[in-house]
């Protein structure tokens, strides 16, 4: 059976998750993406919390309250990133809500953990790529090699994370965790 039928997020009425709680635990998503990582990074690799949220919610929510929270949460990265990037994230996030909402109503019966797992490491191989291209400058020398490993290691992390959160959220939903 696919995550939705599982979990009971078939409904319309599911899809529909309230703005308050979204806005809430995309503020408290974006305070760990932006504290937590500068002092916890596993060999200057951290997960990418913002984007893990925006793949979890992308079954939970609707398009256009994923794309508010994308919007919102990628301004304040850019806000915080510096001159040379901003737009950035707001953009790429867009995006990832986009072509997620677009996955997903594709293949509307088979979210499951793998299909997860898999759009998080695309897209965090993707998101790292972009970040490093607008670093670029003609005398740029990359080491393809160290970026690799780091692009796996973000991975790893991300997937990690993704599955434990989802497991997390699966039992809260069977009420084997109470609130």
């Amino acid at each position: 059976r696919s995550f939705k039928a599982r979990t009971g997020v078939c409904g319309k009425g599911a899809e529909v998750v309230r703005i308050r709680w979204l806005v809430l635990s995309a503020l408290a998503v974006l305070l760990l993406q932006l504290t937590w990582p500068a002092q916890n990074s596993i060999y200057w690799v951290v997960p990418n919390f913002f984007l893990i949220y925006i793949v979890l919610m992308s079954i939970y929510t609707d398009t256009v309250r994923l794309l508010w929270v994308a919007f919102a949460g990628g301004l304040v990265l850019d806000l915080l990133a510096g001159q040379g990037q901003f737009g950035l994230n707001m953009a790429f996030f867009i995006f990832v809500a986009l072509f997620l909402k677009l996955v997903w109503q594709l293949d509307r019966s088979n979210v499951q953990m793998a299909s997860l797992l898999l759009v998080t490491s695309v897209l965090t191989v993707l998101y790292g790529l972009v970040l490093h291209a607008s670093l670029l400058a003609p005398d740029y020398v990359a080491q393809w090699q160290l970026m690799s490993v780091r692009f796996g290691s973000e991975v790893l992390f991300n997937c990690a994370v993704v599955a434990f959160s989802l497991s997390v959220i699966q039992l809260r939903q069977r009420g084997i965790i109470s609130s």
